[in-house]
């Protein structure tokens, strides 16, 4: 007796998933009809899937030979698929720059810097397989090209300009297709401010002011770092800083005091007073010379009693305690 052969109207074709990472349940078994060719899966959450497909018998019967080769036709037509559910952006490669402005000091021997240019190129490995990383240099101020383009593998991570001099320039990176360079991906191209100019001293003050990297700063300044790590370092004097300054003959060892913006010479004379036999009125305050101000003869000048310590930049002052020759030693 001949078996009539099974055709595609016997079958349902099922389908579940799992979640690769977990092996959860994402999809419960569900079957279609075999004329249905595809299924719709919505509202995927981002990750990894494995899916299952498999052959499933229409008949259904409790005779154990109708059960055995239903069992026997699921097992054997079972087939799995990995599936990735990615974000749109991840499916195109994007470039990553920790800054989008690079300050430089230039070096006293060559009055030149090396500029380093760090980068990460982001996505899937799928989506930067073929990506090369390319750089054009212009210039900040007439934006005449310095630098053609310039391109390296994605292994890649950054980019030296060696002996730049002082100025300001504009690095232009750029994603582009390994195999057809004049082929850039959309949106991928990112500028880099970059600022290179001789040190200078900071001058401080009591109010945070931005530190730049051709700043010179001077002992016992306070910093901080920008909140979120965006913008510039801060710097200003402490308020109070501390004053160490030799005593003058005959007194013996230092002068050491803690000094507010509005503490005065007067404050100062004071202390010294205390760990002196002289009176406060014998002691004189003074700075290295400073502009528009009558200077005595070794470029000195002698500060005002009632003058403040923000008034007179005492911080920053090159500065020294005297005796007033008119004061004598008490016997």
């Amino acid at each position: 007796m001949n078996e009539s052969p099974l055709n595609y109207d016997d079958f349902l074709v099922c389908i579940r998933i799992m979640i690769a990472t977990t092996d959860q349940v994402a999809l419960k078994l569900s079957c279609l009809q075999s004329s249905q060719r595809a299924i719709t899966l919505r509202n995927m959450r981002r990750g990894e899937y494995t899916v299952y497909l498999q052959l499933q018998p229409k008949f259904n019967t409790d005779s154990s030979t109708d059960m055995e080769l239903k069992s026997l036709i699921m097992s054997k037509s079972e087939v799995s698929l990995p599936l990735q559910v990615s974000y749109i952006s991840e499916l195109l490669p994007t470039l990553n720059l920790p800054s989008s402005l690079k300050e430089y000091a230039t070096n006293a021997e060559t009055s030149t810097a090396d500029v380093t240019l760090s980068y990460r190129i982001l996505g899937l490995p799928s989506a930067v397989s073929q990506v090369q990383t390319c750089l054009q240099v212009i210039d900040g101020n007439t934006n005449a090209l310095l630098l053609k383009s310039t391109c390296v593998p994605r292994e890649h991570t950054e980019f030296t300009l060696s002996r730049m001099k002082a100025g300001k320039y504009k690095a232009l990176l750029t994603l582009r297709n390994e195999l057809d360079p004049s082929k850039s991906y959309e949106n991928t191209t990112k500028a880099v401010e970059i600022d290179i100019r001789p040190p200078v001293e900071f001058t401080p003050s009591y109010n945070w002011q931005p530190l730049h990297a051709w700043h010179t700063i001077p002992s016992g300044i306070e910093t901080r770092l920008p909140v979120g790590g965006e913008g510039h370092k801060e710097a200003r004097i402490p308020n109070p800083w501390k004053l160490q300054i030799a005593m003058p003959h005959p007194c013996k060892y230092f002068l050491r005091m803690d000094l507010l913006r509005d503490s005065t010479m007067d404050d100062i004379s004071k202390r010294a007073s205390n760990q002196c036999v002289f009176q406060s009125e014998c002691f004189m305050i003074q700075v290295l010379q400073s502009e528009g101000i009558e200077m005595n003869a070794d470029n000195y000048i002698t500060l005002p009693g009632d003058s403040t310590v923000e008034d007179t930049n005492f911080f920053s002052s090159e500065k020294r305690i005297i005796l007033d020759p008119k004061c004598h030693s008490p016997s």
